[in-house]
């Protein structure tokens, strides 16, 4: 069960973690 649960998480990572960088990257050019 863990294993799965390890996994959730990493896929929700790699969902969030390019709309994170796209949010970063807009607030450095309104910035």
């Amino acid at each position: 069960m863990t294993h799965d649960l390890i996994l959730a998480c990493a896929f929700l990572a790699m969902l969030i973690a390019p709309c994170i960088v796209a949010m970063r990257h807009e607030s450095e050019e309104s910035d």
